[in-house]
């Protein structure tokens, strides 16, 4: 299976499939708590694999995922 991910790709293979397909999927997520339950970024590995399997169903690139976001439940408690 060919790559989906930009960061894996040659300058000269992303200047092929940009030819074809001039589409790049952005994955945005948070880091937050939600529950005790799941992890951190939750929201930003959600975010990834959405944006995979609409690469694998358009042949579209995937960019790097842009994370951010402050989990106030972690910070030390003042005074």
């Amino acid at each position: 299976m060919k790559t989906i991910r930009l960061l894996e790709l040659s300058p000269k293979e992303l200047s092929r499939r940009v030819a074809k397909k001039p589409l790049l999927l952005i994955p945005i997520g948070t880091v937050e708590w939600h529950a005790d339950h799941l992890p951190l970024g939750v929201d930003s590995l959600l975010s990834v694999a959405i944006c995979e399997e609409i690469s694998l169903r358009t042949g579209c690139i995937v960019a790097p995922l842009i994370s951010s976001g402050v989990c106030r439940d972690l910070q030390p408690k003042r005074g």
